[in-house]
């Protein structure tokens, strides 16, 4: 039941981010274009979706891979998997608030957006090489 709870809370925390977004004249006080509270929200739950992410498809590779997890190159596919999924939802997300009353697309929040995957994707990579001590597979194509 653990693995059905993953997926529980990824599709929960991806219609949060929906809602969150749809919220019209949502205005946070903006100091700075590059570093503010806004930028940083969205690097945060960009960076919590990817994990979030990451979390349901191993739950799926666990359920439908009996070698799990013997084969460590599932992490590759992942990592490729939110490295573009990272620039679709980001684009998607500012297209989609371009629709919403007061709101507006910004390429700095795609930026930022894209970042937190991308951090993402480093600490995670960062995680198994120095912290686990496991063998993580090369980013590049075999």
């Amino acid at each position: 039941m653990k693995n059905h709870w993953n997926t529980i809370i990824f599709i929960f925390y991806s219609i949060l981010v929906l809602t969150v977004s749809s919220i019209p004249k949502l205005s946070v006080p903006v100091p700075s274009p590059l570093i503010s509270p806004d930028k940083l929200a969205h690097f945060g739950q960009y960076f919590v979706f990817a994990f979030l992410y990451y979390k349901f498809r191993i739950s799926v590779i666990k359920n439908h891979n009996p070698n799990y997890p013997a084969n460590n190159s599932y992490r590759k596919d992942i990592y490729l998997e939110i490295f573009f999924l990272s620039f679709l939802i980001a684009i998607f997300d500012e297209l989609h608030q371009r629709l919403i009353p007061g709101r507006e697309f910004c390429w700095f929040d795609v930026l930022s957006d894209i970042l937190g995957f991308h951090f993402f994707i480093f600490v995670s990579i960062s995680y198994f090489k120095f912290i686990k001590k496991s063998p993580t597979p090369s980013l590049q194509k075999d």
